[in-house]
């Protein structure tokens, strides 16, 4: 259903007399250029499937606050999230058990005072299908400090670049409650609901690369969609009421549920023609659970502050692999008619293989800090892993790792504004799940340890601004397709780079946030020496570049910002014979904060890729995907 909505008439409903309030851009949220996420809005050199080369979603490295996540759920929804950083180089020094890759945080949704708050938006004012969508946040805490908040997001129909369409509801809810004064309990919920097309995956038959494919065109099989149920249920707790001593616990169960996943793969040449398969999946789930319990120990000298932390830590991740029937469809050319064949008859699978991830740990840290600023951070943790494998119509096959794993990291101040610290991490960290495109789809691929080492330097240029240069050095086992197709570890890969940061406010009007990454990506093992894969792994690009800027005209008034990123050529097949190109991606945006009678409000327009650059990026696994086009977000907020 096609909506009749003229992109001005929700902007000449706003041409009323108003009071404007400040203007709060995520350049100012953010403390560096690594990524930082507020609500829908983010900024930053990585992302979580970007970070040093590596893909922090597929290793699996999450806390929500301060709570072990694993997550088995697809999303961790903006419903019940108030934003994500990406916690790399000195922004990671806090942690007890920091992972080799990096760490995303979440946050949860803030109970810091009362809210009411209505997000009326169009996802995309330029096209025909405008996407609609609303978000709604509720909070109430009490004098006693116990709190409630909700969340809730709905896009009725919203459309990807790729032309296919979706439906997507999410509700969520955290409760904080203090029944007494050292007793602090977190419970959260977060439920989601997507229903679309299938998804449309690429890849090149040839060595030269395709041409542009055609945005907002569905290119597969009308009867072909996707849902997925996601659920996060958790309870987080910490308990003060002992001298000098603070216990927290967390439980916390993320899953997903795909009753039917589809996908389109196509095989596209230099001029346009495609040939096609269909594949229906059905019947996968993925369950995380994570629990963890800690004892912390403060200590305290005049000049120095101390804790030593014990904790423990339980892991089960349960994966059920889906049924697959896939068809082969007519060849064609992405620029005329996309020819259907009919729908097939389902027929209902007899059973599913299974698998499951294991993992116990005990672990101790220390951190000390002087008031001269030196910090010392060490770690210990002794992990045992259990993987179990039960083919459809074989026998289980199990196996077990015991693996011991340490961090440091020291702090020394040179001057009075600058800082050095060296660290090095080894962790066990996850490389996600087979896809789709190859032959053992959705498996589950054990956990491999990875070690990471950084030296680094932070400035205070002054008291608003700040500038951090780091170089690091990551290594651990590579996933990529074999020459079976098969999706499996394929050698050792050592990322070495530098990466800078310079961050905060010019002055009382501008903010910035730039940076830059420059690594050396270089895989090893017998398949390169063997000469059937190159020593480039895929999709990972050597350079990243970020500059954004925010501008707010006086407190109180209307602000402006931009961000223009880079992203350097990668990879795009295993034998390193052929690359997509970079591509800078610059998007732009105005906010206009007023009153609407009582009520704050602000007014937010965002234009992504102005330019409207189509560039094909090589991903990891193989495939491809292009850049979405030009796009214009208006969006109505009202309430805080």
């Amino acid at each position: 259903m096609k909506l009749n909505f003229h992109p001005l008439a929700l902007a000449l409903a706003l041409a009323i007399p108003c009071k404007l309030l400040h203007a709060q851009s995520i350049q100012r949220a953010a403390s560096d250029a690594f990524g930082t996420r507020i609500g829908d809005e983010s900024v930053g050199l990585y992302s979580e499937g970007q970070v040093r080369g590596f893909s922090l979603q597929e290793a699996g490295n999450y806390r929500i606050e301060n709570a072990y996540f694993v997550r088995g759920a697809r999303v961790f929804t903006d419903a019940v999230s108030g934003g994500s950083t990406v916690r790399v180089g000195p922004n990671a020094l806090g942690f007890d058990f920091p992972s080799p890759s990096g760490v995303v945080q979440y946050s949860l949704l803030s109970d810091a005072k009362n809210r009411n708050q209505l997000q009326i938006g169009i996802a995309d004012a330029l096209e025909s299908n405008l996407s609609p969508y609303l978000r709604g946040f509720w909070t109430r805490k009490s004098e006693a400090g116990n709190s409630i908040s909700f969340g809730s997001t709905f896009f009725p129909r919203t459309r990807y670049a790729d032309g296919g369409e979706a439906q997507v509801k999410t509700l969520a809810m955290v409760a904080r409650y203090q029944p007494v004064d050292a007793l602090h309990l977190t419970a959260l919920a977060d439920f989601a609901d997507w229903e679309r097309d299938a998804d449309q995956l690429f890849g090149l038959s040839g060595e030269v690369q395709a041409p542009p494919v055609p945005w907002f065109r569905y290119l597969g099989q009308d009867w072909n969609y996707s849902r997925t149920k996601d659920r996060t249920l958790g309870l987080i707790t910490r308990y003060e009421g002992i001298e000098d001593w603070t216990l927290s616990a967390s439980s916390i169960v993320s899953q997903t549920d795909v009753p039917i996943y589809g996908f389109s793969l196509f095989s596209l040449a230099p001029n346009g023609d495609a040939s096609a398969r269909a594949t229906i999946n059905r019947g996968r789930k993925v369950i995380g659970r994570g629990h963890e319990l800690s004892a912390v120990r403060a200590f305290a000298t005049e000049k120095t502050r101390s804790h030593l932390n014990f904790s423990t830590r339980i892991r089960r991740s349960d994966f059920q692999n889906p049924s697959s029937e896939t068809y082969s469809t007519p060849s064609f050319s992405i620029f005329g008619p996309v020819p259907q064949i009919n729908q097939p008859e389902f027929v209902p699978a007899d059973g599913f293989s299974r698998s499951y991830t294991d993992q116990d740990e005990i672990g101790v840290a220390y951190q000390w800090r002087h008031q001269n600023q030196v910090a010392i951070n060490v770690g210990a943790r002794a992990i045992r892993t259990r993987l179990g494998n039960a083919p459809l119509g074989a026998s289980a096959a199990e196996r077990s790792d015991e693996d011991l794993l340490y961090n440091a990291a020291i702090v020394i101040p040179l001057a009075d504004r600058l800082t050095a610290f060296a660290t090095t991490t080894r962790g066990l960290e996850e490389a996600g799940f087979a896809p789709a495109n190859a032959s053992n789809r959705f498996s589950a691929l054990a956990p491999v340890q990875s070690r990471q080492n950084e030296l680094g330097f932070k400035w205070l240029v002054n008291e608003q601004i700040s500038a951090i240069v780091t170089g690091f050095d990551l290594s651990k086992p590579d996933a990529g397709l074999s020459a079976d197709n098969r999706f499996d570890y394929i050698g050792t890969v050592r990322n070495r780079g530098i990466e800078a940061s310079l961050s905060g406010a010019i002055n009382d009007q501008w903010n910035i946030v730039a940076g830059a990454m420059r690594m050396q990506p270089k895989l090893s093992g017998e398949n390169v020496s063997r000469g059937l894969i190159g020593d480039q792994p895929v999709g990972r690009s050597t350079e990243l570049g970020l500059l954004s800027a925010s501008y707010a005209s006086a407190p109180g008034s209307w602000g402006m910002d931009a961000s223009l990123n880079f992203y350097g050529r990668r990879p795009a097949n295993a034998a390193n014979t052929r690359y997509t190109g970079g591509n800078s991606i610059l998007n732009v945006g105005l906010r206009y904060p007023f009153k609407w009678g009582d009520t704050p409000a602000q007014w937010r327009i965002r234009v992504f890729n102005v330019s409207n650059h189509f560039a094909w990026v090589a991903r990891p696994n193989g495939l491809q995907l292009f850049t979405t086009p030009r796009r214009l977000e208006l969006q109505l907020i009202l309430g805080e």
